[in-house]
């Protein structure tokens, strides 16, 4: 049995005195989209970066492919997972073109040509993002959804087989962020796997596998959509009154009632 693409086992973290991140495991396969949903502060963004290797836990152990990332060179671990950071901004004026590059660094180096490789990853990530209609156009010209899809072809540049997104949604209507997770999903069942930090509940339970839902540090819950999401766990995690309904196909939508006490 091949080992799963990303392994976190027993994660612990702490910002001075506070515990962000006690005890958490996860195994991320082939084809899997795995949702981190919880409160501001409960540790979503902090997970994604142990994960990418940018910060090393108090305790515990991240894997990649098997490999301990502690082990690997750091362009090592770029090839094997593309980090999206939350609410990115750029006061440089690359083209789209040349951002979508950039994720080409961890095979080529920083000042080396690009390849024939690196041109067909770098085509195949602007189609793939629906960008290449932008590509002469400089990233601080472009809305907030342009430049999200921009970013998200930088990470699929990099051909790594995890994708680790902190909130690739963010301040994106409804209708851009349907489009934007349908395109990771597409990367996700070309055999890819990903694993986001998101907000919006509806979202979630419509893209995900599985949710993996952070309460004071802990996993409140790891499990299909339906089972993450379940009124109870919502109550404790985000304290939201909530209500499950039924979806297109098998999945659950999340209507939110309100504040628990409220």
């Amino acid at each position: 049995m091949s080992a799963p693409l990303l392994a976190l086992a027993g994660l612990r973290f702490s910002y001075g005195p506070r515990r962000i991140l006690d005890g958490i495991d996860l195994e991320l396969a082939p084809g899997e989209l795995v949702g981190i949903v919880g409160a501001n502060g409960a540790g979503k963004s902090t997970l994604l970066r142990i994960a990418a290797g940018l910060l090393a836990p108090d305790g515990g152990s991240v894997a990649l492919g098997g490999d301990p990332v502690a082990r690997l060179a750091r362009r090592e671990v770029a090839r094997r997972i593309a980090f999206l950071p939350s609410g990115l901004r750029s006061d440089f004026g690359f083209t789209v073109e040349e951002v979508v590059a950039m994720g080409r660094t961890a095979h080529v180096g920083r000042f080396a040509p690009l390849t024939g490789a690196d041109r067909e990853a770098i085509e195949g990530a602007l189609r793939d993002a629906e960008v290449e209609g932008l590509r002469g156009r400089t990233i601080t010209t472009l809305s907030d959804g342009e430049r999200q899809r921009a970013l998200l072809a930088r990470a699929f540049a990099q051909r790594a087989p995890v994708l680790a997104l902190d909130e690739p949604t963010a301040n994106l209507d409804l209708r851009h962020a349907w489009a934007l997770m349908e395109r990771i999903r597409a990367r996700v069942d070309a055999g890819a796997a990903a694993l986001a930090a998101m907000h919006d509940l509806g979202l979630a339970a419509g893209a995900c596998d599985r949710i993996l839902v952070l309460h004071e540090g802990r996993a409140r819950a790891l499990a299909p959509p339906r089972e993450a999401l379940a009124p109870e766990v919502l109550a404790d995690a985000l304290g939201l009154r909530t209500r499950l309904v039924e979806g297109e196909g098998e999945r659950p939508t999340v209507v939110v009632l309100g504040r628990v006490g409220g």
